[in-house]
């Protein structure tokens, strides 16, 4: 299984959750999506399968932090702050970001509600436009140095795990007079991640759209 891809994906998804585009995708609660000519859905989680989800991280956590080569996030980051690299200091400067972007959101709105001219909007629809490369930069910077943590390696886990239970299959029946029906795609977790990279990437990234106020991160 490609880990780094799925960790991009979850990255990525983090942003475009921010955009109208969750809603256009997700109808029904419901994802549908073709991968190599089959069929695929995927439906928001029972409170059953959140509870196999939630049980099965907590297994990786522990077996994560029995082996005492992995780090905790806060380890890992006391060793960069020996190296000079200060995620502390990532953090601030994420934090100042978003309070002045959510600063200029406030101005746009208010020019927004008093129906002012496109030319009157369009420095401070840049200015969020830049805060928000700025402040992915930033983000993408912090992860790429906090992947290897627990924490970091449990979330992935979560993400896919997540998937293998929710993902169905629309399977054409032998009778043209019964129809086409959806079944289970995969037996098991197991079972998912030796599929082919592209199909374990395509079906976490719409299973983390479709769940993403579901299982929070650690």
């Amino acid at each position: 299984m490609a880990t780094d891809e799925v960790k991009e994906i979850t990255k990525e998804t983090q942003e475009l959750i921010k955009t109208s585009f969750v809603e256009e995708t997700i109808k029904n609660n419901q994802i549908e999506f073709d991968i190599e000519g089959a069929k695929y859905r995927i439906r928001r989680p029972s409170f059953e399968q959140k509870q196999r989800v939630l049980n099965e991280r907590t297994k990786k956590f522990m077996a994560l932090l029995q082996d005492t080569s992995n780090l905790l996030e806060k380890d890992l980051c006391q060793i960069y702050e020996s190296r000079g690299i200060s995620i502390s200091s990532m953090n601030r400067d994420i934090d100042a970001l978003q309070a002045k972007r959510d600063d200029t959101n406030m101005k746009l709105g208010k020019l927004l509600s008093e129906n002012r001219p496109e030319s009157e909007l369009l420095a401070y629809k840049q200015e969020i436009e830049r805060i928000n490369g700025e402040q992915n930069q930033l983000i993408m910077k912090k992860s790429s140095y906090l992947e290897n943590s627990i924490e970091s390696q449990v979330n992935v886990f979560t993400y896919v795990y997540l998937a293998s239970l929710i993902t169905e299959k629309l399977v054409q029946a032998e009778s043209e007079s019964v129809g086409a029906s959806w079944a289970t795609s995969w037996a098991s977790y197991e079972d998912f991640i030796k599929e082919p990279e592209v199909t374990v990437n395509k079906v976490v990234w719409y299973a983390s759209l479709i769940s993403r106020n579901d299982l929070p991160t650690l």
